[in-house]
């Protein structure tokens, strides 16, 4: 059997389980997601959420427990618009109807719109991708997003810490603090960074594809057959 670690941060934690130095890194791969037909029935949809056209989009896309800490993400969004920042925060995902959390779709400036089948229509109308875990591997949502230009924004969960370059392809809480984590976020209205979309994609194309991720899972099978051999 051959170990195969996703991040760096997975494979210094496998190291220090088990001891061991033999498992080799590949990070998550994922498909790029294409837009569907409602593509424009959604961007008409967020424009009407809006009160502006220069205001901010930010999209969560995760469902609801303990290991995605909304709490983390909503308290901030919540200071925020206190603080007269304007933005729209789009939720996607599944179990909110159970979450004491529902009522922030009253606010305007919060949307919970529960499970989607075409995300990529959302992503493609936000402008940022935004994390609160605590634990993560490598988030294949996060890789989605950036797929379609989104720049991400998290606490430093697992695997995030290799894909986020802070200041470069996203903006990477340096703790869970709420205080940080709320100073994070807010950089995206002081403009205190510069960070394209077209940098996040490019990341993305050189690092996180499926056939980035194929390739060396298949190199390290060649290499596998030729010890064998």
């Amino acid at each position: 059997v051959q170990p195969i670690t996703i991040s760096n941060k997975c494979q210094q934690s496998y190291i220090d389980f088990y001891k061991q130095d033999n498992a080799v890194l590949i990070a998550n791969g994922r498909a790029k997601l294409s837009v569907t037909t409602d593509a424009d029935l959604i961007k008409k949809e967020i424009n009407e959420y809006k009160s502006g056209q220069e205001i901010p989009v930010f999209i969560h896309v995760a469902r609801y427990g303990e290991q995605k800490n909304q709490k983390l993400l909503f308290d901030t969004f919540k200071k925020l618009h206190e603080n007269g920042k304007d933005f729209i925060l789009l939720v996607l995902g599944s179990f909110y109807e159970s979450s004491p959390y529902m009522h922030l779709n009253k606010t305007g400036y919060i949307k919970i719109l529960g499970t989607k089948n075409n995300i990529a229509d959302f992503l493609a109308c936000s402008d940022y991708f935004v994390l609160s875990s605590l634990y993560e591997g490598l988030p294949l949502a996060m890789l989605e997003a950036m797929s379609m230009g989104c720049i991400p924004i998290s606490t430093p969960a697992g695997g995030v810490v290799d894909v986020i370059k802070d200041g470069v392809n996203g903006l990477l809480c340096p703790t869970f603090d709420t205080d940080d984590y709320y100073r994070t976020i807010e950089k995206v209205f002081e403009k205190d960074f510069s960070i394209s979309k077209e940098t996040v994609i490019n990341d993305y194309q050189e690092n996180y594809t499926m056939e980035v991720c194929a390739n060396k899972y298949f190199n390290v099978y060649e290499q596998l057959c030729k010890t064998d051999n």
